[in-house]
């Protein structure tokens, strides 16, 4: 499965209505305007649930080169900190990709 290519950019919004995120910069016209995501208008939290969720695809993105480093650097990682921070890396990707727990 794959997302649809950041940047993702909250709308502006006044306190009465929701936030709207939209990929401006994707190549699909048909998807370019259409809202990725919207915050409900009365959630309390809304502008800061607005910018987390606009910065998932960069947060994937970053994840994913994290784990690169860390297989790089810590090949022979024994069962400690280092394994369960790959598993929990490999897990949030996974999920971030639809896909099952450790099924990379």
């Amino acid at each position: 499965m794959k997302h649809t290519p950041g940047p993702w950019i909250p709308g502006a919004a006044s306190e009465k209505a929701d936030i709207i995120i939209v990929a401006p910069n994707c190549t699909n016209l048909e998807d370019r305007y259409h809202p990725i995501a919207k915050v409900h208008r009365n959630h309390s939290d809304k502008h800061a649930n607005a910018q987390l969720i606009s910065a998932a695809p960069e947060l994937l993105e970053a994840l994913e080169e994290l784990e690169k480093v860390c297989i790089y650097w810590l090949p022979d990682a024994v069962l400690s900190k280092e394994e369960n921070l790959f598993l929990k890396i490999d897990d949030i990707i996974n999920k971030a990709e639809g896909k099952g727990i450790n099924e990379r």
